[in-house]
C-alpha cells in the first residue's frame, strides 16, 4: 500500500546547529505569527514547566483550540494534575485555575471552554479565566468531544458501552448509539463531533483490542452507526475530504471518506510516525481546524536499573521495554514488573541471570506485589471481565486464582507483612478513591480503612511491622504523603512537605521514601513511644519513570538502593504550524505513485 513516512524527531536529527535553527524558526513563528509565511510548515518542540511531566494515562495530554491559537496541555507533579494554556505570541504558559486533579480534558467547539473530569464530575472552566462549573455527574468516559450547539458526546463509560450526548448547559444525558454486537463491536469510544454538528466519528472497539480497533461513524440525530473498513483509533476529524486518525503503531493516517454514504475509499496514507499512544486506544495528539498539529512523541521504554541513595546507577537488564511497577521479591533475588505490551502482563526478572520470565497471559495484568513468603505474586487483572485482584504461584505450577472482584474496581493492592491481610484501593461514590482491607482467608468481608467524600486516597504501603500504613491523599488540594495506624483507628500524620507521592518503607521501618516530581526523598520516622517524623532529606534527582496512580519503584533489602525505571528518552511535545500544507503535499505524492 502507498505510504509516506517521515521521522517526527526532526529537532534531534543531524547536527546541533541544525536543531537550533529549526527550534528558533518554530519559536519565532509561534511568537510572531503574522510575520511568518502562512503556508510554510514549521516544527518545534514545546518545553514544559520545570518539575512537571505530562498527564499520561488515557486521552490526549495536548489540546488545541479550533483556531489553533491556544494550546492546552495537562501536567502532573507530586501525584496531582493541572492544566496549562499557552497562547500564540506568548512565551510563558499560564496555569488554568480550577483544573486541579483534571483528567481527560477537551476543548469546546467555540474555543471558550475547557472541560474535564474530576472524579465522577464533568466540569468546565473558561479558558480566559473564571470559576469552574459542574456540567453533570457522570463516570469518566472513554473520551469526549464538545461539538456545535453546546452538545458534548461521551464515549463508553461504566454501565454504558455506546455513545451518549449531554447538553453542556443543563447536563441532560441521553444514550443515542449502541455497539453492534452482531459485528463484534464491544464498545464505542474516543468520539469526535464533526463541524456539521450531526456526525460523530469514533473508535469501534472489539475483543481484539487496539490491534483490531476500527473507525466508526454515527449520526447524532438518528443514532444510526456504521463500522468503517479502516483499522485504526482516535479519529481527529475530517479535513478536505480526508479522515485523520491514529494507527496502533503510532502513525497518523489519512483516508478518503464520504460522510453522507458512511464509507471510505482508496488506500489510507501514512502522514506522521512516532505519535505516542495512550491507554484504552487513545492517542496523544490534537489537530486544529486551521491545520495546527500538536503531538507527544518520545520512547515509552525504559531500563530496569539499581540506583544507590547517592544516585549512582547500575543497569540490571540489557534490554529496554515498556516496564512499569518494579517489585522486589522478599529474598531479593527477583523483581516482578508489568510490561505494557498491549495488553500488559506480569513478568519476573531473575537479577543474577538477567532473564525475564512471563507469569500472566490472559486479559490485562498490572501492578504486581509479592506475598511475604515469596511464593506468589498478587496483581490486578480484568481477565474475567471485571477488574479484580488475582494471584499466582511464581513457579507457574498452578493457574492464576481470583482473590476477589469488585464493582468498585480494585485498582491496586498490597499484602501486609503478616501475609493474611490485603490492603487495596477502590473507587468510591463520587469518583473518589478510598482504601480498604480484607482477610485473605475470608474474601467476603471487606472493611473500609479510610475514605473521604471529596478526595483521593491511594498508593497504600504497609510498614514492615504491620502497624502503620503510608498512603497518598489530596485532601488539601495537593498530593501529600500521610501515615495512619493500621488497621486503625487513629490520627493521621503528615510526612511530606510541599507535595509528595509514591511512598515505600525501608525494610527497617525507620525511614519512609517518597517522591516529588523527579526527586527521591526520605523521611526519618520514629514509632516509639509515638509516631513522629524527625526530618526529610533529598537523596537524588533523575529521569526515572513515575506514576500518578501507583508506586513505580521499590527499595532494596538493605534499604540502600532502589529498583527504578530509567527512561530511554525524554517525552517531547512537537508543534507543527501549517500542517495541512504537508498533508496536501503527501496526498499528492501518494497519488503520483
Amino acid at each position: 500500500s502507498p505510504t509516506i513516512r517521515r521521522s517526527t524527531r526532526l529537532l534531534v536529527a543531524g547536527s546541533l546547529a541544525a536543531a537550533v535553527v529549526v527550534a528558533a524558526a518554530g519559536a519565532w513563528a509561534w511568537l510572531h505569527p503574522r510575520g511568518s509565511d502562512p503556508e510554510l510548515p514549521v516544527r518545534f518542540v514545546l518545553t514544559l514547566p520545570a518539575g512537571t511531566s505530562l498527564l499520561g494515562g488515557p486521552g490526549s495530554d495536548v489540546l488545541l483550540s479550533p483556531d489553533g491559537r491556544t494550546l492546552v496541555y495537562g501536567t502532573q507533579a507530586s501525584g496531582s494534575s493541572l492544566l496549562y494554556r499557552r497562547d500564540v505570541g506568548r512565551i510563558v504558559p499560564t496555569a488554568i485555575a480550577g483544573t486541579e486533579r483534571a483528567v481527560l480534558p477537551f476543548i469546546s467547539h467555540d474555543g471558550k471552554w475547557v472541560a474535564f473530569f474530576n472524579g465522577n464530575q464533568l466540569k468546565k472552566v473558561p479558558l480566559d479565566g473564571g470559576p469552574a462549573a459542574v456540567i453533570a455527574t457522570v463516570a469518566q468516559s472513554h473520551g469526549a468531544s464538545w461539538g456545535p450547539n453546546n452538545i458534548i458526546v461521551l464515549g463508553a463509560y461504566p454501565g454504558v458501552e455506546g455513545l451518549s450526548r449531554i447538553a453542556a448547559t443543563d447536563g441532560q444525558l441521553l444514550v443515542f448509539a449502541k455497539p453492534d454486537t452482531a459485528k463484534g463491536e464491544v464498545s464505542q469510544r474516543w468520539p469526535r463531533v464533526l463541524a456539521d454538528g450531526k456526525t460523530v466519528l469514533y473508535t469501534s472497539w472489539g475483543s481484539g483490542g487496539l490491534q483490531t480497533a476500527r473507525i466508526g461513524i454515527a449520526s447524532l440525530e438518528t443514532g444510526k452507526s456504521a463500522i468503517l473498513t479502516v483499522v485504526g483509533t482516535y479519529p481527529l476529524g475530517v479535513f478536505e475530504g480526508q479522515m485523520i486518525y491514529a494507527r496502533a503503531d503510532g502513525a497518523l493516517m489519512a483516508a478518503t471518506i464520504d460522510i453522507g454514504a458512511q464509507r471510505v475509499s482508496g488506500e489510507p496514507v501514512a502522514l506522521e510516525s512516532g505519535v505516542t499512544l495512550g491507554a484504552r486506544g487513545s492517542a496523544k495528539v490534537a489537530l486544529s481546524e486551521h491545520g495546527m498539529l500538536a503531538y507527544v512523541t518520545g520512547s515509552s521504554t525504559s531500563r530496569l536499573v539499581l540506583v544507590g541513595t547517592t544516585g549512582v546507577v547500575r543497569p540490571l537488564l540489557r534490554e529496554s521495554r515498556d516496564f512499569d511497577t518494579p517489585r522486589r521479591s522478599p529474598d531479593g533475588r527477583f523483581v516482578a514488573v508489568s510490561i505494557n505490551a498491549r495488553p500488559p502482563d506480569i513478568w519476573v526478572v531473575d537479577i543474577a541471570a538477567g532473564t525475564l520470565t512471563r507469569l500472566t497471559s490472559e486479559g490485562q495484568n498490572v501492578r504486581p506485589e509479592w506475598t511475604p513468603d515469596g511464593k506468589r505474586i498478587v496483581f490486578v487483572s480484568n481477565r474475567s471481565g471485571e477488574m479484580g485482584v488475582w494471584w499466582r504461584a511464581v513457579d507457574g505450577s498452578a493457574p492464576p486464582r481470583k482473590v476477589f472482584e469488585s464493582r468498585d474496581d480494585a485498582l491496586e493492592a498490597a499484602v501486609a507483612p503478616s501475609g493474611g491481610i490485603l490492603v487495596y484501593r477502590a473507587n468510591q461514590s463520587g469518583g473518589n478513591y478510598g482504601l480498604a482491607f480484607r482477610s485473605l482467608e475470608d474474601f467476603t468481608s471487606p472493611k473500609a480503612f479510610f475514605t473521604t467524600s471529596n478526595s483521593h486516597e491511594l498508593m497504600p504501603s504497609v510498614s514492615p511491622d504491620g502497624r502503620w500504613l503510608a498512603y497518598v491523599s489530596d485532601e488539601t488540594g495537593a498530593a501529600e504523603v500521610y501515615i495512619r495506624p493500621f488497621p486503625g483507628p487513629g490520627a493521621r500524620y503528615l510526612v511530606s512537605a510541599s507535595g509528595g507521592s509514591e511512598p515505600r518503607w525501608a525494610p527497617d521501618g525507620r525511614q519512609l521514601f517518597y517522591r516529588n516530581g523527579r526527586k527521591m526523598l526520605v523521611a526519618r520516622v520514629s514509632t516509639v513511644p509515638a509516631l513522629s517524623v524527625s526530618g526529610r532529606d533529598e537523596l537524588f534527582e533523575g529521569n526515572y519513570a513515575t506514576n500518578a496512580a501507583h508506586q513505580n519503584y521499590d527499595v532494596t533489602r538493605d534499604g540502600q538502593g532502589f529498583y527504578m525505571l530509567q527512561r530511554d528518552a525524554d517525552v517531547e511535545v512537537v508543534i507543527v504550524l501549517n500542517w495541512l500544507t504537508e498533508l496536501r503535499a503527501r496526498l499528492r505524492g501518494s497519488v503520483s505513485k
